[in-house]
This record gives structure tokens, sequence and C-alpha cells, in this order.
């Protein structure tokens, strides 16, 4: 995984949460995303503290504006 960027909807809380985790734990950098920026801000920084590579951004994905922008932080941010 090393070298890919993932973008992960939804990221900041259960599957989504768990999913971020170890793809970031894989080598993954994790550019986690949900309608609650703070859990996305923290989800991320749990990352980051075990030594991952992740931010996290607001995002609502039926919000084609807000998807474009999600994929522009994790490309401007990796």
């Amino acid at each position: 995984m090393d070298e890919r960027v993932i973008l992960v909807a939804g990221g900041a809380g259960g599957i989504g949460a768990e999913t971020s985790a170890r793809l970031a734990a894989a080598g993954a950098s994790i550019m986690v995303s949900d309608l609650d920026a703070a859990r996305a801000e923290a989800t991320a920084d749990g990352i980051v503290a075990r030594g991952g590579r992740a931010a996290g951004v607001a995002c609502d994905i039926t919000n084609p504006g807000q998807c474009d922008a999600a994929a522009q932080a994790a490309v401007d941010r990796f």
C-alpha cells in the first residue's frame, strides 16, 4: 500500500474508522472524510499517533462539490 492515497468516506466511526486504521497500518496515506469534521480529524490524529499518515476532512458524499473538495484536499496533503 506504500505510496497509495485512499479517501475513506464515513471514515470517522465504526467500520470506516477501522478500515482507515488498517489501510494506514498497511502503508497507505489516508484522507478520513466524514460529515463530522472534528471526528474525522480525531480519527486521523489517532492514525498519526500510531505512526500512520492521515488527515481528516468534512464531506457530505451526497454533495458533488464537497466530494471534489475532499479529493483535492487528499491530493494537496499527500
